[in-house]
């Protein structure tokens, strides 16, 4: 809960501070950090008197903190719905038991409520994570976080198996599912609260570091679960503007909610908007009764409450759709005041040491992001070295490999030559041996003749 507050009210800060040094808006904080022109911001906001125009704020961010309020009513419900039963616990006897129901009963769903009975069992596991920490066995709390972080995966993975049909229809399938995914992450905020109330003067540093640990990664799944819905109706909204087809998402959403109560049938559906549109303008009165300068958000809330007198004489006429539309209308005209008189009851109730904490965080998101940015660069320098020495080592190889070609073709070009020498060699060392022998013959002759010279002289 606290979370929320200083969201809020760092962001009507930054948006009414920008509005009034008629600067542009700074970027908001992430994961990554935050600006630095935002940083200045909250630092004169906290060292100095700063007049906030809450008024100032634009509906763009008046839309974009609707969900997180809407969060907020949620996990005030799911606070007193804590305590339901659980059934049997990873670390008692049965347990494997209901985790084989919990498996056929997604078997056997269709692909429309596999997703949502995903969801439910993504819940029941926080529930029984919630019991163990209580109990202080935090080790089996971490087994069941992983089994909690598998079923919202697989509700993602089947809620994209469901990106079929039109894309109104596919719009509507993801307004709903958004629903329950608030109720989801309404409950991991409630389990959150419960835990660090209940347990937080019982724990050791090292056990409080689990339990953080284990809170923020529920907090965590839920988040990335939640981006995965809204990207899924972006590409619903897409389609179903590309058809040319007009979709009005607030209707869906009231409709949704009230199929999810269990309200059906035109006349009560009807009637569940206008106690819809009741229930936001009662609680914009209550909130901006007690605030100076609302003379705006009071002529908001004014033409809503004529808006819902117009719906409620058209449900005493039976004209349920006209109802219906006019019933949305006044409940989309007083969402804005009642999100500024809220912004404006977390101002007046913020000091100034709570300015500078919060500065002061921001700062340490700051350094954070910065030597973080430094990590990355010195990995990126170790990584373009590597790389050089990979591409050096492959260059020496290549050149080795081309050297050995070389040595091997010089080699078997020596071979060839000697063996044409050698052949030469025999060739000539033949044709010798044969004069040789042709020499030789005629010596024997040449004995032969002289020989036979002599005889005959002899005889004479």
């Amino acid at each position: 809960m606290r979370a929320n507050v200083l969201l809020v009210f760092f962001i009507a800060v930054v948006l009414s501070l920008s509005a009034v040094a008629d600067e542009p808006i700074p970027a908001l904080p992430s994961e990554e950090g935050i600006s630095a022109e935002a940083v200045a911001m909250l630092e004169s906001s906290a060292s100095a008197d700063v007049s906030v125009d809450v008024e100032s704020v634009p509906d763009e961010a008046i839309a974009e903190l609707e969900e997180e309020t809407v969060i907020s009513e949620l996990e005030e419900h799911e606070s007193s719905a804590l305590d339901e039963d659980v059934g049997t616990l990873p670390d008692q006897f049965g347990y494997g038991l209901k985790k084989f129901r919990e498996n056929m009963r997604v078997a056997f769903a269709s692909e429309a409520r596999k997703a949502e009975i995903r969801l439910e069992l993504a819940r029941k596991r926080l529930l029984e994570a919630r019991a163990l920490a209580r109990k202080g066995k935090l080790e089996a709390a971490e087994k069941v976080k992983e089994e909690h972080a598998r079923r919202l995966s697989e509700a993602q993975d089947a809620l994209a198996r469901l990106a079929s049909g039109n894309g109104t229809s596919q719009l509507k399938a993801a307004v709903a599912f958004e629903l329950k995914v608030r109720r989801h992450i309404a409950a991991v905020r409630a389990v959150d609260s419960d835990l660090k109330l209940r347990l937080s003067g019982n724990l050791s540093a090292e056990q409080r570091q689990k339990l953080d640990a284990l809170l923020g990664s529920f907090e965590q799944e839920g988040s990335k679960l939640r981006l995965k819905v809204k990207e899924r109706k972006e590409k619903a909204r897409e389609l179903a503007n590309a058809s040319g087809v007009k979709v009005d998402e607030d209707e869906l959403e009231v409709e949704a909610e009230a199929e999810q109560r269990g309200v059906t049938g035109q006349g009560r559906v009807a009637e569940e908007f206008i106690r819809i549109a009741e229930n936001k303008i009662s609680e914009a009165k209550e909130r901006v009764s007690g605030l100076e300068n609302a003379t705006v958000a009071m002529q908001r809330i004014a033409e809503a409450e004529a808006k819902l007198s117009e719906a409620r004489s058209a449900f005493q006429s039976n004209d349920y759709a006209r109802a219906r539309v006019l019933a949305l209308e006044a409940r989309r005209i007083v969402m804005a005041p009642l999100i500024r008189s809220r912004l404006k009851a977390e101002l007046r109730e913020s000091s100034m040491e709570k300015r500078k904490e919060l500065a002061g965080k921001i700062m340490e998101k700051k350094e954070k992001a910065v030597e973080k940015l430094r990590e990355r660069q010195k990995e990126q320098r170790e990584d373009v070295r590597e790389k050089v020495q990979e591409k050096r080592e492959e260059a020496k190889d290549r050149i080795e490999e081309r050297k050995a070609a070389v040595r091997e073709k010089v080699e078997v070009r020596k071979e060839q030559a000697k063996e044409r020498v050698q052949e030469r060699r025999n060739e000539t060392l033949a044709k010798v041996e044969e004069k040789r022998l042709e020499i030789s013959d005629n010596r024997a002759e040449i004995k032969t003749e002289a020989s036979a010279g002599t005889e005959s002289g002899t005889v004479r």
